[in-house]
């Protein structure tokens, strides 16, 4: 179940993004170098809170500059 609510916490906040910079999906897949389909199968499977290949989250972060996954560091808490 957490597994599930992480996905859709995560789609929630690249949809957030990408309405805030006013991407939109084929925008998006052009600058990752992917097919539109990629893009939105991979945020559908997120929507619906199923999990998607962590490289292709590192490369929509790398691609949009911007940071979605957040490690909490075991010593003093904060998030890197």
């Amino acid at each position: 179940m957490r597994s599930k609510n992480f996905c859709k916490k995560l789609y929630s906040e690249i949809d957030l993004f990408l309405r805030e910079k006013k991407l939109n999906r084929y925008e998006v897949a052009e600058k990752m170098g992917v097919s539109k389909q990629n893009v939105s199968d991979n945020l559908l499977k997120l929507k619906d809170g199923k999990p998607v290949n962590l490289g292709w989250i590192l490369k929509l972060e790398e691609t949009l500059d911007t940071i979605f996954l957040f490690l909490k560091s075991e010593k003093n808490g904060n998030y890197k």
